[in-house]
C-alpha cells in the first residue's frame, strides 16, 4: 500500500519557462506524469515507514498514478516508459510497487532553497 506524506502538500518547486521546448511538452500524458513526479518528489532525503526516500523521489504504483492523474495504467505505463527512455526519471519496480526517482532533480530545484523570489528562468508553482 502506498501512504501519503503529511507534508506532501507543502511547499512548491520551481519550473523553467524552457520546459515549453522540452522533447515531451505536447505529450499530455508524458508532461502531465512528469509535473506530477516532480510535485511528488521527496524534497530533501527522508525515511517514511521504512522506505528510504532521497531527494527527488518517491514511491507509488502504475495505479496509484493513474488514480491521481484520471488517466489508464497503460498511459502511465507509456508515459513512464518514454521518461526512462530521455533520462527524465529513473524507475526501480518491486513487488510492492515503483521508486521514481527525478534525475536532474537538484538542477530543476537548484535555486529553490537559496532565492525567495522568482528569477528571469523560472516560476514558481505554489
Amino acid at each position: 500500500m502506498v501512504s501519503d506524506n503529511k507534508n506532501a502538500n507543502k511547499g512548491y518547486i520551481k519550473l523553467f519557462r524552457s520546459f515549453t521546448n522540452w522533447c515531451w511538452y505536447k505529450d499530455a500524458d508524458v508532461s502531465r506524469v512528469f509535473l506530477h513526479c516532480l510535485l511528488k518528489a521527496a524534497s530533501k532525503d527522508a525515511i517514511l515507514e521504512s522506505y528510504s526516500y532521497i531527494c527527488g523521489s518517491f514511491f507509488t504504483t502504475r495505479r496509484q498514478l493513474a488514480l491521481e492523474l484520471d488517466i489508464t495504467e497503460s498511459a502511465v505505463r507509456k508515459a513512464l516508459r518514454k521518461l526512462v527512455s530521455t533520462n527524465e526519471i529513473l524507475c526501480n519496480t518491486s513487488s510492492k510497487g515503483t521508486l521514481i526517482s527525478v534525475v536532474k532533480w537538484s538542477y530543476y530545484q537548484k535555486h529553490v532553497l537559496k532565492s525567495k523570489n522568482a528569477d528571469e528562468e523560472g516560476v514558481w508553482i505554489l
